[in-house]
């Protein structure tokens, strides 16, 4: 590309990386880090103002102290408080903050053009789409594992105790025994856009017409680094795009095209 830019991108030094990413060596340790990251939180008014590393470490636990000043903190719309169940929205109530919508009321009708020709604006019940193929025997679900939350912590030594070690594909039991699938043992996920091979968990608990695979796996952790991306369509819903209608619109990491695992149409089989 030459020396154009692409948007507000800078010209910066490889030679410079470390001493710019650690602040001239103030950084370069863990210890240094994580500190940083644990006053930078308190700093932005989500726990007190004393917290550091080494209170964490005496006290074992820092308790959320505020909402914080960033925009996402902010549309909780209801406080933090010790001993209390947090309730979003309180301050709608509390204190007339209003929502923000075109109306500034709790909305469930869009009146934009879009909607109404989709025929959704009202909240409305439609098929999946049936990506991947509308034949296929499986649907792909997933969620976020209570076990990880967050791919940066499916690695860690902790958590690992409270998983397999790896990624697996949650089957029906007796659909697993018909096909010749073993616990634990290697499986094909397949579709019209592509494969991925993953290790089955079976379970007598997941619809037999369902495969399930939890999130917050890296691709490192598949076999050539597929992962569920290559059955997953990156499907861009026209409606996704409306903006300047009250809550509708575009913001800094709150949209972007991404594959979507829900009800995605697969098959499985042992693989080797």
């Amino acid at each position: 590309m030459g020396d154009r830019k692409v948007g507000r991108a800078r010209h910066r030094r490889l030679a410079d990386a470390y001493r710019s990413f650690t602040l001239d060596g103030a950084l370069a340790t863990d210890e240094a880090m994580v500190d940083e990251l644990v006053r930078d939180t308190a700093l932005s008014g989500v726990v007190a103002e004393d917290a550091s590393l080494a209170k964490m470490r005496t006290v074992g636990w820092e308790p959320i102290t505020g909402n914080g000043a960033f925009p996402s903190g902010q549309v909780f719309g209801g406080p933090f408080r010790a001993d209390e169940i947090f309730i979003a929205n309180s301050w709608r109530v509390e204190r007339n903050v209003v929502y923000p919508t075109l109306t500034g009321r709790a909305t469930f009708y869009v009146d934009h053009p879009w909607f109404i020709e989709a025929g959704e604006q009202l909240p409305t019940h439609k098929p999946a789409p049936g990506t991947g193929g509308a034949d296929r025997e499986f649907v792909l679900t997933g969620g976020h594992p209570r076990w990880s939350i967050h791919a940066c912590n499916a690695t860690n030594p902790v958590i690992l105790q409270t998983t397999r070690g790896h990624p697996t594909l949650v089957v029906n039991s007796a659909v697993a025994a018909a096909k010749g699938i073993d616990d634990d043992a290697r499986v094909r996920v397949f579709n019209d856009l592509g494969s991925f091979s993953v290790q089955a968990r079976l379970s007598p608990t997941v619809r037999p017409g369902q495969v399930i695979l939890y999130s917050s796996w890296e691709p490192y952790g598949f076999e050539q680094w597929a992962d569920a991306t290559q059955v997953e369509a990156g499907m861009v819903k026209w409606l996704h795009l409306v903006t300047g209608w009250g809550h509708l619109r575009y913001t800094p990491f709150q949209w972007q095209p991404a594959p979507f695992d829900r009800l995605t149409r697969v098959d499985i089989e042992a693989d080797g």
